[in-house]
Parts: C-alpha cells; sequence; structure tokens
C-alpha cells in the first residue's frame, strides 16, 4: 500500500491520540481504493463506448455513400457478404374503418404493425387486410361476403390502384404510413358478391339512414348486421355495440301467408314515410347538418304492431356532461319526434356505454338533467326563471326546446316548474288577463333578496327606505320614471311585466303554437305548479317502508324520516332526484327496502326506473347514515350501473 505524505510524528501534533491517527489512516485507505475503483469501472465503461461508437462510424460511412442517391426513408439490411442492401419490406401499420367509424381493438379491429413488400398496391393490400380483420372470412361484423372492401390512407382517402408502399413513403413523410381496410355494407340498389364468386346475396329493401343516406342490410353474423331474408313476418330489434358510439336495427322481413311483400313495405310506407335500418355513427354528420355546434344521433326502427301498424322508435345516444343540452335540442329540431317512441343511452364522459335499459328512469334523470342545464344557460332569475335571448339560439332552437317541454310533459309528466308562472301562461293564453298580484309575486322570486325586501318595505312605508336604495335598485331594470311614492306601484307593475312578459316574447311566439298542443286549462297549469313543487312533508308521504323489520330495521327508517325532514330544498331536489331520476313530486311512493351490507360496500342504492331505495339495514347512529347520505347525494357522481 502506498505511504501517505505525511509522517506519524508530524501528525501527532495535530491528532494527539494514536486510535485517532489510525482510523484517519485507515480511512484515508479505504477512500483511496474506492476512487480507484471507481475510475477503474469508470475507464473501462469509456472504452467499451468507444468501441461501439467506433463500429458504428464505420457502417454510417458505408451507408452514407449510397444515401446520396436514395430517400432519406430507406431501411437497409445485411446480406449474406455483410454488405448493406435495401430491405424488401416495410413497416405499416393496419386498421380497419367500418361505414366511416374505425373499429376498436376490443371488436376485432384497431391497429397492427406488420411488414409488407414495398412494391405492394392496393390489391396485395386489400387481401392482407382481408386476412388479418376476417380471418377464415368471418368477423365481428358479419361474413366477408356481405361488404364491399377499399383501401385508404391515414387522411382516410381511397388509394390509388398504381401506388406502392415505397411510394407512400416518399409522398406522406410520415416516420410510418398508415393504412385502413375500409368495408362498407351493401348498397340498397346492389348486391354484395365476393372475391371467390361464391354467389352470396344480401339485399336491402328501401332503406336509408335518417338524413337520407342508403344504408344497406348485411346477413345474421352479429348483433351489429341487419339480418336479410324474404319470408314470413317483419321482427325489428335494436342492438348497441360495446363502444356506443352506433345505435343499431336488425330488422326481419318474412313473407305472410295473404299477403306478398310489397303490400307489407306498402303499408308500413303510408305509416312511417320509410324504414330506417343500419348503423349511424356521430362521425358521419357533414358541417351542415350540425345543430347548437354538435351532430346527433338518432335511428327509427320499425316494427308490426297487431301484424300491420308499424310503430317507430328513435335511439337517442346522449354523452354525460355539458354537451347534454345541445345533443338533445338537436335532436329534437325534427317536428316529428314528439310522435316517435323515445329511448335514451348514454356515453360516460371515458367514453364508455353507461350500464343502463331505459326503462323510465334514464329518461327522467336526462330530462332533469337538460332542464338544469336549460335554467343556468338560456334562463335569467333567482328563484324563478324567464327565458333570455341569446344570438346563437335562433326560432328553430327555440322551437326545439319547446318540444323538450311538451315531451316531457305527456311522457313523464315532468314540467319545469322554476320558469315563471306568468310567462307560462302568457305562451298559453295570451288573451287572458294576468293578476297584478301573480305577477308580482314572481317578479318578487326574480329579482334579488335584497332588491325585493327595498321594493315590499318602500310599498308599506316609502319614508322607512333611504330613497337612493330605491333608485339604484330600479336602475338595475333600466326604470325612466321619476319614482314618488303615488307610482312606485305601478312602476313596479310595468318593470315587471317589461321583464318577465315583454322581453321573452320572442321565446313565448316560438313556444306557443307547441305548448297550446297540450290542452292545458288555466285552472290545470295552476295545480301542476302546486302539486309538483318538492316539499319535505310531500317527499315524507311518498316514502313506502318496509311493514316487517327488526330493530336495527326500524332505527334505519327513523333515520331515513328525520334526514328527510331536515334536508333543504336543493338537498331535497338531489335527494328526489337519486332515489326517482326526477327532483319534481311526479311519482306516487318511493320503495325503501333494507339490506344487509358490510361496513366497505354501505351506501345508499337508488333505482330510478322502479322508484326504490335500497338503505343498509343497520346503522350506529344517525350522524353516520347522514354523513353517507350527504356525501351520495353531493358527489353529483351517479352513473347508472345497474341494467
Amino acid at each position: 500500500m502506498k505511504k501517505l505524505g505525511i509522517d506519524d510524528p508530524t501528525l501527532a501534533k495535530y491528532i494527539e491520540k494514536l486510535g485517532d491517527r489510525v482510523a484517519l489512516r485507515n480511512f484515508c485507505a479505504s477512500s483511496q481504493q474506492s476512487f480507484k475503483k471507481k475510475s477503474t469501472r469508470r475507464t473501462q465503461l469509456f472504452e467499451v463506448l468507444k468501441s461501439k461508437l467506433a463500429r458504428t462510424d464505420n457502417r454510417t460511412d458505408r451507408v452514407s455513400e449510397n444515401e446520396a442517391s436514395t430517400s432519406t426513408d430507406e431501411r437497409f439490411e445485411c446480406n449474406a457478404m455483410g454488405k448493406l442492401e435495401r430491405k424488401h419490406t416495410r413497416r405499416v401499420e393496419f386498421g380497419w374503418i367500418h361505414n366511416k367509424k374505425q373499429v376498436r381493438k376490443r371488436q376485432g379491429g384497431g391497429t397492427r404493425k406488420i411488414d409488407v413488400v414495398r412494391s405492394a398496391k392496393k390489391k396485395e393490400l386489400l387481401v392482407l387486410g382481408k386476412d388479418i380483420f376476417f380471418p377464415n372470412g368471418l368477423s365481428t361484423k358479419g361474413h366477408i361476403s356481405e361488404f364491399k372492401f377499399d383501401i385508404l390512407d391515414f387522411k382516410e382517402i381511397t388509394l390509388p390502384d398504381n401506388i406502392t408502399v415505397a411510394d407512400c413513403y416518399e409522398i406522406f413523410k410520415t416516420g410510418i404510413v398508415t393504412f385502413y381496410l375500409h368495408t362498407v355494407t351493401c348498397d340498397s340498389d346492389s348486391e354484395c358478391m365476393p372475391d371467390d364468386s361464391q354467389g352470396t346475396k344480401c339485399q336491402n329493401i328501401g332503406a336509408s339512414t335518417g338524413r337520407g343516406n342508403p344504408v344497406a342490410s348485411t346477413s345474421a353474423h352479429s348483433d351489429d348486421s341487419v339480418v336479410c331474408t324474404t319470408e314470413s313476418t317483419l321482427i325489428s330489434t335494436v342492438s348497441q355495440s360495446d363502444d356506443g358510439a352506433a345505435c343499431r336495427v336488425s330488422t326481419e322481413y318474412h313473407k305472410p301467408s295473404e299477403s306478398t311483400e310489397s303490400d307489407i313495405l306498402s303499408s308500413a310506407i303510408d305509416v312511417v314515410g320509410s324504414f330506417v335500418v343500419g348503423d349511424v355513427t356521430l362521425d358521419v354528420l357533414s358541417d351542415s347538418e350540425i345543430q347548437f355546434n354538435f351532430g346527433m344521433t338518432s335511428n327509427s326502427t320499425s316494427s308490426v304492431l297487431e301484424d300491420t301498424i308499424p310503430v317507430t322508435a328513435f335511439e337517442m345516444i346522449i354523452h354525460r356532461g355539458p354537451m347534454a343540452f345541445t345533443e338533445i335540442c338537436s335532436n329534437f329540431m325534427d317536428p316529428t319526434i314528439l310522435n316517435k317512441q323515445i329511448n335514451i343511452g348514454h356515453i360516460l364522459p371515458n367514453g364508455d356505454i353507461e350500464k343502463a335499459h331505459d326503462l323510465g328512469g334514464v329518461l327522467k334523470d336526462t330530462l332533469t338533467e337538460f332542464w338544469e342545464d336549460f335554467y343556468s344557460k338560456c334562463t335569467v332569475g333567482r328563484d324563478v326563471k324567464v327565458p333570455c335571448l341569446r344570438h346563437d339560439l335562433g326560432r328553430e332552437e327555440w322551437k326545439a326546446i319547446g318540444r323538450v317541454l311538451a315531451f316531457s310533459w305527456t311522457t313523464m309528466g315532468y314540467w319545469p316548474i322554476k320558469l315563471s308562472k306568468t310567462f307560462i301562461h302568457h305562451c298559453l293564453f295570451p288573451e287572458l288577463a294576468i293578476y297584478n298580484e301573480q305577477l308580482l309575486d314572481d317578479f318578487y322570486a326574480f329579482i334579488a333578496v335584497q332588491d325585493k325586501e327595498i321594493f315590499q318595505s318602500a310599498l308599506v312605508d316609502f319614508s322607512s327606505v333611504d330613497y337612493e336604495d330605491v333608485i339604484e335598485a330600479l336602475n338595475t331594470h333600466d326604470c325612466r320614471s321619476r319614482i314618488k311614492e303615488s307610482n312606485l306601484l305601478a312602476v313596479l307593475l310595468e318593470i315587471a311585466g317589461k321583464e318577465i312578459i315583454q322581453t321573452p316574447t320572442f321565446v313565448s311566439d316560438c313556444w306557443r303554437d307547441i305548448l297550446q298542443e297540450l290542452c292545458i286549462a288555466n285552472e290545470k297549469l295552476d295545480n301542476i305548479y302546486a302539486k309538483l313543487i318538492p316539499s319535505n312533508k310531500g317527499v315524507l308521504r311518498m316514502l313506502l317502508l318496509p311493514d316487517f323489520v327488526n330493530e336495527h330495521g326500524n332505527e334505519v327508517c327513523k333515520f331515513l324520516k328525520r334526514y328527510v325532514k331536515e334536508l333543504d330544498n336543493r338537498k331535497l331536489r338531489l335527494f328526489l332526484r337519486y332515489c326517482t331520476g326526477c327532483d319534481l313530486l311526479n311519482v306516487d311512493k318511493i320503495a325503501v327496502e333494507l339490506v344487509p351490507m358490510t361496513d366497505f360496500e354501505r351506501r345508499p342504492i337508488g333505482h330510478t326506473c322502479g322508484c326504490l331505495l335500497q338503505l343498509a339495514n343497520q346503522y350506529d347512529s344517525f350522524m353516520e347514515f347522514r354523513s353517507e347520505f350527504d356525501k351520495v347525494l353531493e358527489s353529483n357522481i351517479w352513473v347508472m350501473d345497474f341494467a
């Protein structure tokens, strides 16, 4: 071991104790050894790296000589002689688009990275795509004989026949070229003939989409396709894909014993106009067809009622979240939608399909969410709401909202009671006079609480209110009159008429024809508002508690009653919506069921279709019950996960 540069007598002048000097010498020696080891290891790594770089540089020099005459995207490989040669294959991505909708991986689609010959053209790519996505001639969408095939590039444009894979790399200048196998169901006026010329045919009978685009039928190999036959009776079923992007209809046409197929079609067309069959997706809409900055997904189906009368159904796909309002309005732009049976399907914010069948509860919840969005986006006012004009809402858009109101009342008994009763009265009965008391009550609920208190105090004793406060409150509504005690009431009535009746006149004109078809009398309108307003007493009457329960179950029932009694107006609406799908008193009963739950899974469960509330059969205290129920209501994340 190499000696240190200082001897022991000299070191003793600085460190008196021998043990400390020995320890210091050992520490320095060990540190020197570790440094040598690190330096040696680092040197070895640098040598290995340099050797690799040297080999790479030699290979790069040989490649650069060939790159001068070739494209920068060429790929090379070593042959048997060790020389670099251009590879005969290129790696590409291959996907599948069916009816203008990319097929996901779990549906047998996705993207595959494969090597193809550089000189491969469209014909070879078609064969390759069929082998990938149609193994043995079958796929999740049906048999290979049922579709027309094409090859698209990454921009979803048809690939020319004479373009090779190498040419695509030259043209697109992308790291990896993407191709799509595009499949389309048979045209309504033609037949699908497979490449093997087996003579398999699939003929559609005059089908078209809701926007007039022809959509073909396919043979019955999957739930996604339409069954094409020509015997017996007419049957229609609706199926939905796993990703929720499309609504599908499977329809069978069977020939009856005493009538022909054309007779069935002609009688059905007289009722519904045309049959709509096939796949409809959000992606195929053009800009001109989009309303409210969003497209609509719809699908009409036909079935036979009593063997001869078809019934039209309408499948409405709505995204949960802020776009639900615009999507519903877009669907209700069609004036004939009130004559259709609407089924609601939801897509969650993460893109998954909500696991729920619409038996009434989903529709109620959707309408409730629509009107809550309407209050915030299209109205002004505190407790009483009045429609507010917007530059992006024209006559057709307001008529669509009026149709939603008519549909809500006729199907679910839902009426947006926050809308001013005076405004609705003017829509339904423009020729009838409006009482000053009703107009003033709506105005007080329309304005801010502070302004309401000022006006009420001034009407009782004008001198007890600061005159400047009265002027400031009136300036909010652009008052142009000189206010005195004698004319204050008249001015308030004029302002109330302007805010509640005159300003939204355009909306009332758009709604009048639609709402008058509901045939609501003046007295019935008052009953609607009085009956639907939520109250703690009304909710308590709706609770249908179990008859035979044990001691712990009785305690839970008491906790529920106490909880409902203490709810404020906002939480009471949330409670109703969680249990029934609607925040109004438009149902008769809410059944309560006590079920055993562990501490981990314990929480209230609401079934909106059956108006059923499931509770754990045991709680230690009311505070525990209240805390768990409050967290559920205030979470605002209510996913329909019961089918």
